[in-house]
C-alpha cells in the first residue's frame, strides 16, 4: 500500500473518530435538580441523598451505546467485510477503524458511568443488572484493547484484525444481553 493510500486511510479514520465521539459529552451532561421552597431548604430532613440509579436509567445509557455499535456493525456487514479483507479493501479497513473507535467509546463511557469521582458517574448498578454490566464493561475493555493492537497495514494485519473482530462480536453479544431491559 502506497504512502498516499496510508494518508487517505488515516484521514478517513480520523474523520470517523471525530464523528463517532462528537456527541459524547453533550449526552452525558447533567442538569441541576429543581430546588424546593425556602421552607424545605431550611429543614435538615428535607435534603435526601442522591437516589440510586434504576435499571431503566442504566438501560437508557446502554441503548445509546448499542445503537452506535449496531450502526457500525451493520455497515461492516453490508459491505461484506471481514478481517481477511481488511488489508486489500480500504473501505473495510476504514470500517474496522470506526469499529475500533466505537469499542473505545463504549469502554470510556461505561468506565465514566461507573467512576464515582467522574463527572458522568451514574451510580451503582442495581443488583439485577450488576453482573451484566460487569460483563459488558469487560467485553468493551477487551474490544478496545484489541482495536488498538490492529496492525494494518503490516505482516500481522489479518491476525490482529481477526482478534479484534472476535472481540467486537463478543461486545455485540454482551450488548444484546441487555435486550430484556431495552
Amino acid at each position: 500500500m502506497g504512502a498516499a493510500m496510508k494518508r487517505a486511510l488515516t484521514s478517513v479514520a480520523l474523520a470517523l473518530g471525530i464523528i463517532l465521539t462528537s456527541g459524547c459529552t453533550a449526552e452525558n451532561a447533567t442538569t441541576p435538580a429543581p430546588t424546593g421552597s425556602a421552607t424545605e431548604a431550611s429543614s435538615p430532613s428535607a435534603a435526601p441523598g442522591p437516589a440510586e440509579p434504576t435499571v431503566e436509567q442504566w438501560a437508557s445509557e446502554i441503548a445509546k451505546l448499542r445503537a452506535n455499535y449496531n450502526d457500525i456493525h451493520t455497515s461492516w456487514e453490508d459491505a461484506i467485510c471481514s478481517a481477511s479483507a481488511v488489508p486489500d479493501a480500504p473501505d473495510c479497513s476504514a470500517r474496522m477503524v470506526a469499529m475500533g473507535f466505537t469499542a473505545q467509546t463504549v469502554q470510556i463511557t461505561l468506565d465514566g458511568l461507573q467512576k464515582e469521582t467522574g463527572p458522568t458517574y451514574l451510580g451503582g448498578a442495581p443488583a439485577e443488572i450488576a453482573p451484566l454490566l460487569a460483563e459488558t464493561t469487560a467485553a468493551a475493555q477487551v474490544a478496545a484493547e484489541a482495536s488498538k493492537a490492529v496492525a494494518c497495514p503490516g505482516d500481522n494485519c489479518v491476525g490482529t484484525a481477526f482478534t479484534f473482530e472476535r472481540a467486537w462480536d463478543d461486545l455485540g453479544t454482551s450488548l444484546a444481553g441487555w435486550d430484556p431491559y431495552l
